[in-house]
């Protein structure tokens, strides 16, 4: 991503998407980590920038047992559906606790 799109992200009304005007995903993931105490962080670098070493990185920090905080639900699902969807990204999932990390 370009960085006025990382600029953009938390804006529920910014998508680079043509068949929506709205893009609710990120700032509602921004919001339940904020919620929390806890916060997300999105770095890109663009291919424009680097065309060997490209990609985005979202961090989201969670304090779960904050009253706030919600169930994250089936976690392992989703990051499949993720990798399923989109075979030509590589995605690195890590799952941080305070006794055990789950790296994939």
């Amino acid at each position: 991503m370009t960085k006025e799109q990382t600029d953009k992200l938390s804006d529920p009304f910014f998508t680079t998407r043509s068949t929506r005007k709205v893009g609710l995903g990120i700032p509602f993931f921004k919001l339940a980590a904020e919620q929390t105490g806890g916060k997300l962080e999105i770095k890109s670098i663009s291919s424009e920038d680097n065309q060997n070493n490209h990609g985005t990185t979202v961090f989201a920090f969670f304090y779960k047992n904050h009253i706030d905080f919600t169930p994250l639900g089936d976690i392992l699902s989703t990051v499949i559906t993720l990798i399923q969807g989109s075979p030509d990204i590589d995605f690195h999932f890590m799952h941080i606790t305070d006794d055990r990390n789950v790296c994939f």
